[in-house]
């Protein structure tokens, strides 16, 4: 086993996270550690003994001379602190929560990004040859994909092995029993997929079927579940802490760190990674430019989505406001529109909504400079070393 302080330690690490998620799914019904690659049975300890623990880790730490450990290692205790006071009842500002466990902006996403996300898509959809004013030309188009829920399954059946092949071919190795073990439906939840890790290199995905699925879209989810995305990450952590190549530090993936804009950002460009923004031979010319689309309209109505985050968590809209926002800005039906203000205004999952539209931005931002340099040494940069947003950030301006 891979220790970066040691054995001690890194158990320690793992008491902390562990009663963390123990106290979340006490309080609120829920989860907020994804995947423990580990079979370590944590100590019990209450509100008081985690925060004692973190400041006895943190002396520990503060004495790597490592500094990219060092400073990995004090951002999510750092986050871990300030998510346990949030769950203990401090009265933490929303852009404090932000900025301390997810190391995110609390800002409005400026109406320029917007203006031209949505300039994209109306001439994607007019290349397309579709007709009319903006909502007409996108509602025509979700229509023309769309999915029907008896469908979906089938669907996602057809393509992940796929998927799994590409991101061998063009991203990471993956074990020879790497695959996954079922694809479910799922109704009355906020989230449009799940990735769920089994261990052993296995996994489930489940999608919502409530949702009105244009075909498009649903594959780039696809992807960001599955294949490069969540669980090619799991697999391959877990890959490597069982050859001694990942620190027990780090031997677990939490939503409330400051790691989580990687973990949403790389599954959010997923499917560029794998070539099928390009020509390939999985898709024709045709059905190329849809996926294009669907990603350039995922990124459309992304910022409205992480905008009505920011305003309703820091009051300056409140639930009929916001809700309005979404469906003139970026003509949101009423069902998504609902599912996403039960996203950001959760207790477990509320602080790490808008990761999604900067982890997006971080990793593709650095990819678009590494494809054209060396795209092996970023992929293993992303897939093989754990980072925070900082660290990362620190470690690309080193590389590219």
């Amino acid at each position: 086993m891979q220790y970066w302080t040691n054995k001690e330690t890194a158990e320690s690490i793992l008491d902390i996270i562990l009663n963390i998620d123990r106290i979340g799914e006490e309080k609120y019904k829920g989860n907020v550690l994804n995947v423990n690659y580990t079979n370590y049975k944590a100590k019990t300890l209450n509100e008081k003994q985690i925060f004692d623990t973190i400041q006895e880790v943190k002396k520990v730490v503060n004495n790597l001379e490592d500094g990219y450990r060092k400073n990995y290692l004090l951002e999510k205790l750092e986050a871990d602190e300030y998510f346990l006071r949030y769950l203990s009842g401090d009265d933490i500002k929303y852009p404090k929560l932000l900025e301390k466990i997810e190391q995110l902006p609390c800002e409005e996403i400026e109406e320029e990004k917007y203006l031209s996300k949505r300039e994209s898509v109306e001439k994607l959809t007019t290349e397309l040859g579709y007709k009319g004013n903006l909502k007409e030309k996108i509602e025509n188009w979700l229509e023309d994909g769309y999915l029907n829920k008896n469908e979906v399954v089938e669907y996602a059946k057809k393509y992940v092995n796929k998927f799994k092949e590409k991101t061998r071919e063009k991203v990471l190795y993956l074990t020879e029993n790497e695959g996954i073990e079922s694809v479910n439906p799922i109704q009355d939840v906020f989230w449009s997929g799940f990735s769920k890790y089994t261990g052993n290199h296995k996994g489930t995905l489940t999608f919502n079927i409530d949702k009105k699925w244009n075909r498009y879209i649903f594959l780039h989810v696809l992807s960001h579940e599955a294949y490069p995305g969540h669980q090619a990450f799991y697999s391959r952590w877990d890959y490597l802490l069982k050859n001694d190549k990942f620190p027990l530090e780090a031997s677990y993936y939490s939503l409330n760190e400051p790691n989580n804009s990687i973990f949403e950002g790389v599954p959010e460009n997923a499917i560029d990674f794998i070539g099928l923004m390009d020509e390939n031979d999985i898709f024709n010319e045709k059905e190329q430019k849809n996926i294009i689309l669907a990603k350039r309209y995922n990124e459309f109505f992304r910022i409205v989505q992480t905008n009505a985050s920011y305003y309703y968590n820091t009051g300056k809209m409140n639930k009929k406001e916001v809700l309005n926002y979404m469906n003139e800005k970026a003509f949101i039906n009423e069902l998504d529109s609902e599912n996403t203000y039960k996203f950001f205004t959760s207790k477990l999952n509320g602080i790490c909504y808008p990761s999604y539209y900067y982890g997006k931005n971080i990793i593709e931002e650095q990819f678009s400079k590494a494809k054209n340099i060396d795209k092996n040494k970023y992929f293993k940069e992303i897939y093989d070393n754990p980072h925070t947003n900082n660290t990362l950030k620190n470690r690309f301006s080193e590389l590219f």
